[in-house]
C-alpha cells in the first residue's frame, strides 16, 4: 500500500507541474483541468482503474502500467504539438532569460523522454500556456470582462 501511495503521490506532483489540479489519497488519484475529470482509483486484484468524467476507460494490472497509461491519457492534449508548428518555417529565435530552476524542470523533463529536446518543450509549455490563457476568454468573444 505504501508504495501505491508513492506513486500515486510522485505523479499528482507532476500533473500539478503542468497546471492541472489534483487530489491524493492511498489508492485514488484524481486530476482535474477544469473541463474532464480523470480518476485513476485501486479495484480488485491489484487492477487499477482508470475513468474519465466518471465513466470507466480501462483497467491496468498494476500500479506502475496504471499510472503510465493515465499520465498518457491526461496529457494526451497538453503536450501536442501541431506537427505545422514543429519545422522551422516560419519560426523565429528568440532569446530569453529564465530561472535555473526552471530550465531544471525542463531538462528534467527532456531527460525523462517527454520532449526530444529543450526547444520542443519550451515551445509546448508556451503552447499549453496560450490555450489556457485563451480558455479564460471562451464564451466573451476573446476581449477581457
Amino acid at each position: 500500500m505504501q508504495k501505491a501511495w508513492k506513486v500515486l503521490e510522485e505523479l499528482a506532483q507532476d500533473l500539478a507541474f503542468y497546471g492541472f489540479r489534483v487530489r491524493v489519497n492511498t489508492d485514488t488519484l484524481v486530476v482535474s483541468d477544469g473541463i474532464n475529470k480523470y480518476v485513476l482509483s485501486r479495484g480488485a486484484e491489484n487492477q487499477w482503474v482508470i475513468a474519465v468524467n466518471g465513466a470507466e476507460v480501462t483497467r491496468v494490472k498494476g500500479i506502475k502500467a496504471g499510472t503510465s497509461v493515465f499520465r498518457s491519457l491526461v496529457l494526451k492534449d497538453v503536450v501536442y504539438v501541431p506537427n505545422s508548428w514543429r519545422n522551422n518555417s516560419g519560426t523565429e529565435l528568440i532569446t530569453l532569460h529564465m530561472p535555473r530552476a526552471i530550465l531544471d524542470v525542463i531538462h528534467s523533463l527532456v531527460k525523462r523522454g517527454f520532449f526530444p529536446n529543450r526547444s520542443e518543450a519550451i515551445r509546448a509549455l508556451v503552447i499549453t500556456g496560450l490555450r489556457f490563457f485563451a480558455s479564460l476568454f471562451e464564451g466573451n468573444g476573446g476581449e477581457e470582462s
